[in-house]
């Protein structure tokens, strides 16, 4: 096993191609939405799902890795099928065979991938491009350079870590305020325990 979690998204591509879209993606779509799921990805969680190293090749991401992938599950997850014999073009689909490990996404990768297949499906080949090529970290990176990740902003990362920081803080700060009380009510219960002990005798 090379990648698991490249492993699962081209598993889970493949075969949401087939049954929705009702036909087989070809290997560009493929890389091309393997690199918006971890463009996507890194936006929201600071790293790239796929665990690939893109670089910015003759037309945009790619990386030998993916290649790799396809290599190791030909034959067994996947069939790969020549729609011209006389052209270097492939198509992919899912076999019978039972996938050799696990294949099942996590909520938080599936959602990503979702929104990025219905947009996909929703889009024209302009639009998609418009998003790789328009968009860091493409726009800054030279031809045959490494594709760096790091350029993208976070902002809704960054909002979700300052939101979590305020709430540990207010947590915090309730925290305190609710032992203050307690302690407080300890107080109160000691110095009138003569008067309540009294009190009960007289009833």
């Amino acid at each position: 096993m090379i990648y698991p979690k490249a492993y699962k998204l081209l598993y889970f591509i493949i075969k949401y191609f087939h049954k929705n879209f009702k036909r087989n993606p070809n290997r560009t779509e493929l890389i091309k939405l393997l690199y918006l799921t971890d463009l996507e990805y890194y936006k929201n969680y600071g790293e790239i799902y796929s665990e690939f190293r893109y670089i910015f090749y003759h037309y945009g991401p790619w990386t030998n890795q993916f290649h790799q992938m396809l290599d190791y599950m030909r034959g067994v997850e996947i069939a790969e099928l020549r729609k011209d014999p006389d052209e270097n073009y492939f198509l992919y689909a899912i076999t019978l065979k039972q996938p050799r490990h696990d294949v099942e996404l996590e909520e938080d990768i599936r959602n990503v991938l979702f929104n990025n297949l219905f947009i996909y499906q929703e889009s024209d080949l302009k639009q998609i491009l418009d998003v790789v090529y328009k968009t860091e970290p493409m726009v800054s990176t030279e031809r045959g350079s490494a594709i760096d990740f790091t350029k993208i902003p976070l902002n809704v990362r960054d909002k979700r870590l300052e939101y979590r920081k305020k709430r540990k803080k207010k947590l915090e700060e309730i925290s305190k305020l609710q032992n203050k009380i307690e302690n407080h009510d300890i107080d109160l219960l000691t110095a009138y325990k003569p008067f309540r002990d009294r009190a009960n005798e007289l009833i």
